[in-house]
């Protein structure tokens, strides 16, 4: 016979409930955690600390013969960040690309022709409208290489890698007046847009992207890559989008043709600033032995010598990266087409540099245009090593930034 608590049970119909506390979800993620956020705190913060920097360098440190650009003053927060290359971006806004001149060519139209656009359009000089599209395309650069590390790092990682973007050694070239942060923020808009399935978008990023830098034309080999690893391949859209990609690179080419009467003349004309392809590691090897040897004196030897230093590291470590990236990518499918266009950067890196011992420090623009890279950095385990990486990275990046002001930045 049922006892009379057992009576109740089956007249109330069972056991009463049982509060529970819902099933956890997950972690919440804090405003300033977005990849906007992130990315507009990171290039405030690079741009007002460069502007305290440059200050600083002109109006403290003595110039020690070092050049600065035509027009810039010593007591110039901004007139120095003109200096050496960003004279050639500045010359194709105002004069295009002279017939009798060449050595512009490697100077691809996108950045100098947007800055032109901005320089009108706000009836400012060229400088500051230079500098809007290197600092706004700084803060799209940071937003894009955040939300790509969105979906591949764990939490709190991705805001590593913007950060690690805009204090990597060499970024007072993403707040000068240079087409990096520009080419940059296709670069990594791209691979977003092929992440979140957008391949039409990808294209024209892509395409622009080959308008930016001479690189420019290996990002629209992620997009193909992209269609022939796509479960359901559709070869005539991976075909449109093949050519969409390229169109940027193959409409410069043909303008170049007709300009110089050579299609690879922005190829060609690296032989003005001594550099010509090599045997792999060459540039590598060469800076090296010329560090060994002692023969790097004069004027700015210090100079030479502390940019030969940072460009054999920066080669060093983005070889490593992709060694890294590479064992990543057996699991992480996706990273084969990312992979691509940054790998084929860096064999021209590796096997393509100065043979005379001029432009020392070319190569670390490079890498810092190779946007997986930061993909690896962002994954250190420990906030003991983070932190300790990105301080040695600041520091870095403060101390090459006062060469660059002073007018000791070879490019």
């Amino acid at each position: 016979m049922l006892d009379e608590s057992e009576l109740q049970l089956v007249t109330a119909g069972g056991p009463p409930a049982v509060a529970t506390s819902p099933a956890p979800g997950p972690a919440r993620r804090r405003w300033w955690h977005a990849p906007a956020a992130v990315a507009a705190l990171a290039t405030a913060t690079r741009v007002g600390l460069g502007l305290l920097v440059g200050r600083f360098a002109l109006s403290v440190l003595p110039l020690r013969g070092f050049p600065l650009a035509a027009g810039n003053k010593a007591t110039s927060g901004t007139g120095a960040l003109f200096s050496w290359d960003a004279f050639f971006y500045q010359s194709v806004a105002t004069s295009g690309y002279p017939k009798d001149q060449p050595a512009w060519s490697p100077f691809f139209p996108l950045y100098p022709e947007t800055a032109r656009a901005v320089e009108h359009l706000g009836r400012i000089g060229y400088q500051p409208a230079a500098l809007a599209v290197s600092w706004v395309s700084l803060f799209f650069a940071t937003w894009g290489v955040v939300r790509l590390a969105r979906d591949l790092l764990p939490e709190g990682a991705p805001a590593r890698a913007g950060w690690l973007l805009v204090w990597f050694p060499a970024s007072v070239l993403l707040i000068a007046g240079y087409a990096e942060s520009t080419f940059i923020a296709l670069f990594a808009w791209t691979l977003v847009a092929l992440r979140e399935r957008h391949p039409w978008w990808a294209a024209a990023f892509a395409s622009l992207a080959a308008l930016t830098r001479p690189e420019g034309a290996a990002v629209g080999l992620a997009v193909v890559l992209w269609c022939l690893l796509e479960p359901r391949r559709r070869w005539l859209r991976a075909v449109v989008l093949a050519a969409a990609s390229e169109a940027g690179f193959v409409a410069f080419t043909v303008f170049l043709w007709v300009r110089y009467g050579n299609p690879i003349e922005e190829f060609r004309a690296q032989k003005y600033w001594g550099r010509a392809a090599t045997w792999p590691f060459h540039p590598l090897v060469g800076s090296l032995q010329h560090l060994l040897h002692r023969d790097v004196t004069g004027p700015g030897s210090a100079n030479i010598t502390a940019v030969y230093l940072l460009d054999d590291a920066s080669v060093v470590a983005a070889v490593v990266g992709f060694v890294v990236l590479l064992r990543w990518a057996r699991r992480e499918r996706d990273l084969w087409w990312m992979l691509a266009p940054a790998l084929v950067s860096m064999v021209g890196v590796v096997a393509n540099g100065p043979v005379h011992g001029s432009s020392p420090e070319s190569d670390v623009r490079y890498v810092l245009c190779l946007v997986p890279l930061y993909l690896v950095a962002a994954r250190w385990r420990g906030e003991r090593l983070w932190t300790a990486a990105l301080t040695s990275s600041v520091a870095l990046a403060v101390v090459f930034q006062v060469l660059f002001n002073l007018g000791g930045w070879f490019t």
